[in-house]
């Protein structure tokens, strides 16, 4: 027995999973989102540094490329349109040795074959002269990089989509969900147990996406994406070293290697 039908449930009330609620609702889209914990972004999207991507990094045609590139052009007018708090800092990719040089070559050819726009390759001196304190043989300044207050970019699609007449139901933990071919039916535990009936189903609960995906029965296992973890650390700075640029190393192996980013008051 159904107690609630809905044509779209997103799963995660991560910015991700808002992000497409809101979407979604603007076209006048029923949306439900289910969300385990208490509050909004409280996993993921509230523990990281709040950076504007310009997409520099990704394989030409990959989506990551398309929809960083786009993503970062609607994020600033969704900012300038609904007063977001955010800082257009730019980014400095720095060569710390002369060897790494070709490699800040290889990064601003994929930029631009990937759209991204006001990539510079600066010498030295110019670095220095933005960042005094950098040592670095030369470096890529990225322009449209930069930082938003992330809390209040939640905030303000969460209210977007409760405006719109789309719910969103908290402490809903996902126990089951089956599809018979034409339709979603989900278990939920909140208060008690809820069946709710949807058409389409967008899975968007980041670190526990697999652990969703392998509740649907009829999802055959070898498409499910194994889920590596990686944990990372943050450290802020007391003093005020008048840095106002973002300021990455050249990325190397798993991750970005440890980075400069700033918040909005300009500490580090």
């Amino acid at each position: 027995m159904t107690d609630f039908s809905v044509e779209t449930v997103v799963i995660g009330a991560g910015v991700v999973g808002l992000a497409i609620a809101r979407e979604l609702s603007s076209k006048n889209k029923e949306v439900l989102i289910l969300e385990t914990e208490d509050d909004f972004g409280k996993i993921t999207s509230s523990r990281n540094s709040g950076v504007i991507h310009a997409g520099i990094y990704y394989p030409k045609n990959s989506l990551k490329s398309k929809f960083c590139v786009l993503g970062n052009r609607l994020l600033y007018d969704y900012c300038k349109k609904n007063h977001i708090p955010y800082l257009n800092t730019k980014k400095l990719l720095v060569a710390s040795s002369l060897d790494q040089i070709k490699i800040i070559d290889q990064i601003k050819n994929q930029a631009e074959n990937n759209g991204v726009e006001g990539i510079k390759k600066i010498s030295k001196t110019e670095a220095s002269n933005l960042e005094p304190l950098i040592c670095c043989e030369e470096a890529l300044l990225v322009s449209s990089s930069g930082i938003v207050d992330v809390v209040s970019l939640m905030r303000s699609l969460e209210g977007r989509i409760q405006d719109s007449g789309s719910m969103i139901a908290y402490k809903s933990e996902i126990k089951k969900i089956n599809f018979d071919g034409n339709k979603f039916l989900l278990k939920v535990m909140n208060d008690s147990e809820t069946t709710i009936e949807c058409k389409k189903l967008v899975n968007s609960a980041g670190l526990f996406a697999s652990n969703v995906a392998n509740t649907i029965e009829e999802l055959k296992k070898e498409f499910i994406p194994k889920t590596y973890y990686a944990k990372g650390n943050y450290f802020s700075v007391s003093k005020n070293l008048g840095i106002r640029h973002l300021i990455y190393p050249i990325p190397e192996g798993f991750g970005l290697g440890i980075h400069l980013t700033l918040e909005l008051d300009h500490s580090i």
